[in-house]
């Protein structure tokens, strides 16, 4: 990620700084918490990028996309509600899979909200992905850029 020194933070950690602060209220359902987060990303990142609800670039639609360019996804963002599934586990990690097809995609996160989380859900979702590196033998989505936050 390139730092603009001329005007600030970078869209990616505004984007970042923006979603540990946000704190969303009166969300029944995962498109409500969508429309909040999606309000406050446009807020904080003005005319830097283009926030846009539900785009789609793979065979999945992503929830939030963010393009410094238009059609060139500079950071997806994943949202899951009441996520603790075993069927909604495997098909985040075919979402993540296809996201991470897309070129020059420089961040993946997945927001997760709800009050009723599995713990180990973080731990499990970073275990499968290096197992995809590990069978891929090559790097199926970096780590570092791949980012999980609770809400």
């Amino acid at each position: 990620m390139v730092f603009d020194f001329l005007f600030g933070k970078s869209v990616e950690e505004i984007t970042m700084t923006s979603i540990e602060s946000w704190k969303p209220r009166r969300c029944k359902n995962e498109a409500d918490y969508r429309t909040s987060l999606a309000k406050k990303l446009k807020e904080e990142i003005k005319s830097k990028a283009n926030v846009i609800e539900e785009h789609t670039y793979t065979l999945s639609k992503a929830d939030i996309a963010i393009e410094s360019k238009k059609n060139i996804p500079q950071i997806i963002i994943e949202l899951k509600h009441n996520y603790k599934s075993l069927s909604e586990h495997k098909r985040l990690v075919g979402q993540i899979e296809e996201y991470s097809e897309i070129p020059n995609l420089e961040t993946l996160i997945v927001v997760v909200c709800g009050k009723d989380i599995k713990d180990n859900l973080k731990k499990e979702l970073i275990s499968r992905i290096q197992k995809k590196n590990d069978d891929h033998k090559l790097l199926f989505l970096e780590l570092d850029k791949f980012f999980i936050f609770f809400k």
